[in-house]
């Protein structure tokens, strides 16, 4: 059985590509998601917003209840979804396809607390610059040694298909990306 639906927060502007993980110290679940209440906000003010933004907030398991959100990154990829896993209790780790100037690559951050998000790192230097939604958004796991894994698809001018590559600093810097498969193939 399941309890009463409950919205993930009250604001109107638009809310997609909902990614929920437990904590790993148990009680909560951390919920991120792409956001437009920034460019709602911009829109109305007349002002140019890029994208949308990352956004996050804890689910209260005893409540059913989310926690107020936070804006984790402003001007995001607005159509992928979002990997998400725990370097620890409290520390969420989320990638996501960001903006890199022109380029819609791939990023990284790990919070060094429940409300505190880290620094974003770069994941992918595919370059790819596409004016459209890829709806591609990476994934992510922890390997057995704290290793962060992460896959993406790619359509850039430097690489297609789908890539892999690891990080054993949390994120900081990643491997040369591998292809999965045959990429003549994809």
């Amino acid at each position: 059985s399941f309890g009463e639906p409950a919205p993930v927060n009250m604001n109107p502007a638009g809310k997609r590509f909902l990614s929920l993980q437990a904590d790993p110290a148990g009680g909560r679940v951390f919920g991120t998601w792409i956001d437009k209440r920034g460019l709602a906000a911009a829109e109305a003010a007349n002002r140019p917003y890029a994208g949308a933004a990352l956004a996050g907030a804890w689910l209260d398991v005893a409540t059913g209840r989310f926690g107020e959100p936070l804006i984790i990154q402003e001007h995001t990829c607005e159509c992928c979804r979002i990997g998400l896993a725990f370097a620890g209790p409290g520390r969420p780790i989320v990638t996501w396809r960001n903006f890199f100037g022109p380029a819609r690559d791939h990023a990284i951050l790990t919070f060094n607390g429940p409300d505190q998000p880290g620094p974003l790192h770069r994941v992918s230097d595919d370059e790819w610059e596409i004016e459209a939604c890829p709806h591609h958004g990476p994934a992510l796991a922890l390997g057995g040694d704290g290793s962060y894994q992460v896959a993406w698809f790619t359509n850039s001018n430097r690489r297609q298909g789908v890539f892999h590559a690891w990080s054993g600093d949390q994120g900081r810097s990643f491997s040369a990306p591998r292809p999965l498969g045959n990429p003549d193939r994809q």
